[in-house]
């Protein structure tokens, strides 16, 4: 299976010229059950360091990760993206950081959704800013590209735009027409600035 995945990734990366990949730091699946989510690394430190190397060895190009929204405490959340920037540190791998999910881990706590982006300071590369809207309901919040970046999370943006500068990538799905997505667009420039959006 994972000689026909990297099969299939090769031949995008030839098609596109890309220079490289980014994957979330997660899986879809352990110990044979696969819930078709994304589900946080559960490994030691080392194993984990591993798998990133082995990865990056086999795609022949450069690995960005991307960090997913956990569903759990607090300290959970914060032990996650702790895993993230500690392998990336130690692997020299760039995060590819979504704002919205990290939003969504703090979940409407501002303190926390701070702190959880403080922890991506030296020696971590940020690659880029992830920006997109999501599900919010009473029970579950999902990061599901449907909806436009809310409030929270363009105060996220500024506030790590004004830390550490890096692009920023807008994403939106659901078959939606080029207005929508322009419009967007244009709103995201006005609040972030030219440079960013």
């Amino acid at each position: 299976m994972i000689r026909h995945v990297l099969a299939r990734v090769h031949a995008w990366i030839r098609r596109l010229g890309a220079d490289h990949v980014s994957d979330h730091f997660a899986w879809t699946g352990a110990g044979g059950v696969r819930p078709g989510v994304f589900l946080p690394p559960l490994e030691r430190g080392d194993l984990l360091e591993t798998r990133v190397e082995r990865l990056r060895d086999r795609l022949g190009v450069a690995l960005v990760l991307e960090n997913v929204a956990v569903d759990g405490p607090p300290e959970y959340v914060t032990a996650y993206h702790a895993a993230l920037v500690e392998t990336c540190s130690r692997t020299a791998t760039p995060v590819l950081l979504d704002l919205e999910n990290l939003r969504l881990d703090a979940r409407g706590d501002v303190r926390l959704a701070s702190g959880l982006m403080a922890l991506y300071g030296a020696p971590v590369v940020v690659s880029a800013y992830h920006l997109a809207g999501s599900d919010v309901g009473p029970t579950c919040s999902l990061d599901t590209h449907k909806h436009r970046v809310p409030p929270a999370t363009l105060a996220l943006a500024r506030e790590a735009l004004r830390a550490r500068p890096s692009p920023v990538i807008y994403e939106r799905d659901f078959r939606l027409s080029a207005r929508i997505i322009a419009d967007e667009v244009s709103r995201l420039r006005l609040e972030l600035g030219e440079e960013h959006a």
